[in-house]
């Protein structure tokens, strides 16, 4: 399961048991966040939690990577799986290309970009380990 952490929303994407590919789910609120990705968690039998890590394009943190890194710090207070970061740079970027080339010319829904942002970084991690 991969988390793309944000002040307002949080993204969410889950991948397929065989660990193939990363599908979005829909975003939740930052206010329930723990709450939710606990319960997903648990529904869906997840072995592992990757949190998409915001960093400058020169590698260094900023105030949101260390706002990202608080809410790591909590969430693996509060789930009993590993908790991971992986580098998110650009994955906006990415997920947004994606959903444009899906036909989807206004994207108003916020949540929705958050979540195919999760779905990028949880592909991105899968491919890389």
């Amino acid at each position: 399961m991969s988390v793309d952490f944000g002040l307002a929303r949080v993204g969410l994407a889950i991948s397929d048991p065989g660990r193939v590919i990363a599908q979005p789910l829909p975003a939740v609120s930052a206010q329930s966040a723990l709450q939710e990705i606990t319960s997903i968690a648990i529904d869906q039998h997840v072995s592992e939690i990757v949190i998409g890590l915001p960093l400058n394009m020169n590698g260094t943190h900023s105030q949101q990577t260390e706002k990202t890194l608080d809410f790591v710090h909590r969430l693996r207070r509060y789930v009993n799986l590993p908790v991971s970061t992986w580098d998110e740079r650009l994955s906006t970027v990415e997920a947004t290309r994606a959903l444009r080339g899906a036909g989807k010319r206004r994207l108003r829904d916020k949540g929705r970009i958050d979540s195919a942002s999760a779905a990028v970084i949880l592909n991105s991690y899968m491919n890389a380990t």
